[in-house]
């Protein structure tokens, strides 16, 4: 189906952006897996509870819980490293930073 497909692609740029964006793998690791969360999640919520079938709004809902879920992870995870050039040394400096 185009959805899957569009998965298919997103998920790899998405990556590609959090590795240039953090310069860190294992932050853009956990950061891909933590979006590709956000839309199972959702759209399985979607399909179990509300009884939805994947047609051309679910789709489009979506596309558009992903680019919601890819720009957050993308700042937070950003945050996340950059809090450690500004002194902050302990995990929990870093993600209240961020």
């Amino acid at each position: 189906s185009g959805f899957l497909s569009g998965c298919m692609v997103s998920v790899p740029v998405a990556m590609l952006v959090l590795l240039i964006a953090t310069r860190n793998y294992i932050v853009a690791t956990y950061a891909t897996l933590c979006i590709g969360s956000v839309v199972a999640c959702v759209l399985g919520f979607c399909q179990s509870a509300m009884g939805y079938d994947l047609g051309i709004s679910e789709a489009i809902a979506g596309v558009i819980v992903i680019g919601y879920s890819v720009d957050f992870v993308v700042h937070l995870a950003h945050m996340y490293c950059e809090a450690g050039h500004l002194g902050k040394n302990t995990r929990d400096e870093r993600v209240t930073f961020a």
